[in-house]
């Protein structure tokens, strides 16, 4: 692909157009020398004047170095109506002028500050050579300064004439804002500029986003095809978004029309052709039409009844029968294996949709299907982790595996166990502390101490315990963390080898797909399965892609 250009001109700018486009433009009279243009390496916008070839029979310098000041107020605006700003950089000085700074320095400047110094008698050798050296140094200085400034002035107008432009992704495109959200795609061009306050990913070829206090949606070349004016908004599921306006909630459809009123004080996503909402604090089903409906089927929701310490958890059907009384501390949702985990102070049980125990109330044990927190109810949605679920002792204050059925499959050894992933999971052997071998200084010299690995389905180590941390499986590929204080993350395979070196400030995201979200230096950015950059770190924000898109949000 050739060189891309912007231009603005007359308050309003347009563009991308190629080289010869622009050139064309120019010779036309289209493009005056006085109108601004950008490309990708250009700091600032610059007039098309002052760029050389550019306006036929111009030299840079006739067209000044002053932009007018209408267009300088206002040389562009952005999807939100807000003006772009540039001006023209300073003009770089002639070659002769930086040697003639030279040569002065070094033939007159200093021999006769040094003549003078060894001339007078009074001064010792020590402070006659002290001088010397002051003076060769402030030579060097002098030399170096004048080389940074010509390399700087000469590295800017490679990259307005495309001769070293710099890569894609290493400035923004015109309209990004700083603190703003966008989108980027896997070689790191900016599809979207960032311009908006919130972003949510593209879900279906389409993504919410906030701007001006509304939300709204727009297509993957960013321009808006639902309006903003909403004051909040989810996905589509079915062919159906929920919107919020006036203080309730309604539905519309993928052209932005109000299928279903905004009636309702809460309400959910479809599934099946039916959604759970809301009204005058009773709750029901509807379907796509709006029509007060019931599922023919539909999984236990948790009921709540009472708030903050108090509360009391419970499951209801569909149809809003409770079938389980609200009687336990914390519960989670039913997960992928149908039971859900419930707890009572410092007992856990499973039961079913019905209601039955499955895994009676335990004593001093928390069951849970999260993993790496305390006990269930962390969140709902829990999930067993490939038919497992994680438990812990609470007296031994350890972690192992347990099945639906409540038979231990890998027994509580660990002080951290999370879910399994393609066969393998992450965890920490818990280690005896009367057992540890300690040097008489009393530090403890075992190298599995606080170390964590990589077991299969029957508690087996594959990977022995040798990172300060680590992350799930996906696509063959785990983050794991070296060292502690400072430490860095890289990715191993199944064997246990580093496939991509550890050089990272925080965990990285899994693999989705080609495409791992990784933080250097403060700012985030993208690599793929063989660690080679794809979107260098430059953002202060990053989401996982998402239908070839991520959202980012510009430092």
């Amino acid at each position: 692909m050739g060189q891309e250009w912007y231009y603005a001109r007359g308050g309003r700018r347009d563009g991308p157009v190629t080289s010869g486009r622009l050139r064309e433009l120019a010779a036309t009279g289209e493009l005056r020398p006085d109108d601004f243009v950008w490309t990708e390496g250009m700091s600032k916008w610059r007039e098309a004047g002052t760029i050389k070839g550019l306006v036929p029979g111009l030299s840079p310098r006739q067209a000044g170095s002053t932009p007018r000041s209408s267009d300088r107020l206002r040389i562009g605006t952005d999807a939100g109506g807000r003006p772009i700003e540039g001006e023209e950089p300073p003009p770089k000085q002639p070659w002769y002028c930086h040697f003639a700074v030279l040569a002065v320095a070094t033939l007159v400047c200093f021999p006769i500050t040094l003549i003078l110094v060894w001339w007078k008698s009074s001064y010792t050798a020590r402070t006659k050579w002290a001088w010397t050296g002051a003076c060769g140094l402030m030579l060097l200085l002098i030399a170096g300064n004048d080389k940074q400034k010509r390399e700087g002035a000469d590295r800017g107008d490679a990259a307005v004439a495309g001769v070293e432009r710099a890569r894609p992704d290493d400035s923004r495109r015109p309209g990004d804002q700083p603190s703003k959200w966008g989108f980027v795609d896997p070689t790191g061009k900016m599809l979207v500029p960032c311009q908006f306050d919130e972003a949510r990913d593209f879900d279906q070829g389409l993504a919410a986003v906030k701007r001006g206090g509304k939300w709204g949606w727009i297509e993957r070349n960013g321009r808006t095809v639902i309006p903003f004016e909403f004051e909040d908004a989810g996905w589509f599921r079915e062919e159906r978004a929920p919107v919020k306006r006036g203080g309730k909630w309604g539905y519309i459809d993928r052209t932005g029309r109000l299928v279903i009123d905004c009636l309702y004080e809460e309400l959910g996503h479809f599934e099946d052709g039916h959604a759970r909402v809301k009204r005058d604090g009773k709750s029901l089903f509807i379907d796509l039409n709006g029509v007060p409906s019931t599922p023919l089927k539909t999984r236990p929701r948790v009921l709540i009844v009472g708030r903050g310490p108090g509360a009391r958890f419970g499951f209801e059907d569909g149809t809003g029968r409770v079938i389980v009384n609200p009687q336990f501390d914390a519960v989670t949702d039913f997960s992928d294996v149908d039971v859900a985990v419930v707890n009572v102070g410092d007992s856990s049980g499973i039961i079913d949709e019905r209601g039955n125990w499955v895994v009676p109330l335990q004593s001093r044990s928390w069951i849970h299907g999260l993993f790496g927190g305390g006990g269930p109810g962390l969140g709902m949605g829990a999930k067993s982790s490939e038919g497992l679920f994680g438990y812990r002792d609470i007296r031994e204050m350890r972690e192992g595996y347990i099945r639906a059925t409540g038979e231990i499959a890998i027994p509580a050894q660990f002080t951290n166990a999370t879910a399994f992933s393609e066969g393998l999971a992450c965890v920490t052997p818990a280690v005896n502390l009367s057992e540890l071998e300690r040097n008489p200084e009393g530090v403890i010299r075992n190298p599995a101490f606080g170390k964590a690995g990589y077991i299969d389905k029957t508690g087996r180590f594959v990977i022995p315990p040798q990172f300060s941390g680590g992350s799930r499986f996906s696509g063959g590929l785990a983050a794991v963390k070296v060292g502690i204080e400072g430490g860095k993350w890289g990715f191993i395979d199944k064997s246990g080898g580093f496939v991509i070196n550890p050089e990272f400030d925080e965990q990285p995201s899994d693999f989705k797909g080609e495409y791992a979200r990784v933080k250097r230096k403060g700012q985030y950015g993208f690599i793929d399965k063989r660690g080679n950059e794809v979107v260098s770190p430059r953002f202060a924000e990053a989401s996982d892609f998402a239908e070839g898109l991520a959202r980012v949000r510009c430092p």
